[in-house]
């Protein structure tokens, strides 16, 4: 009898921008209407969490002043990675710009680590250093899996 497979799940990195839904990309509204559950910033205004399904699970993992730094992150990151090792499709939603406080890196290490694919970040349109930053950093690791 053979062996059933893992089920794996995905991340996608996306940027809320400065908050207006008719700033996101198609890419990031996609993967935001995709979504099995969204972990997301306190500062995201509903009308960018409005294009989560409604049986989408919301799990709001916005810092404390008190509680900001290395552990509250990597709390996150553990949070993000097991949703999808659970098999769902993860969307870690970043007010503002994912590339600013090393989003780039932190949440795809912890995807590396635990071998889970991931999409690239999805800034909102106006985000252009985002997107320089993106590019110069390109993957993360050749040992990552860029699909959802």
């Amino acid at each position: 009898m053979a062996a059933t497979p893992a089920v794996r799940g995905c991340v996608a990195i996306v940027g809320a921008g400065p908050g207006g839904a008719g700033l996101l990309t198609l890419d990031a509204v996609k993967a935001l209407r995709e979504a099995d559950v969204c972990f997301h910033d306190r500062m995201v205004p509903e009308s960018v969490l409005g294009h989560l399904p409604a049986a989408a699970a919301r799990v709001d993992v916005g810092k404390d002043f008190g509680r900001a730094g290395k552990d509250a992150q990597r709390a996150i990151n553990a949070l993000v990675a097991r949703g999808a090792m659970l098999g769902k499709k993860v969307v870690r939603l970043q007010a503002g710009d994912p590339s600013v406080y090393s989003r780039l890196t932190s949440i795809p290490n912890a995807c590396e680590r635990r071998k889970l694919p991931f999409t690239h970040n999805h800034p909102s349109a106006n985000s252009l250093p985002g997107r320089r930053i993106a590019k110069a950093i390109g993957k993360p690791s050749h040992n990552l899996i860029f699909s959802c």
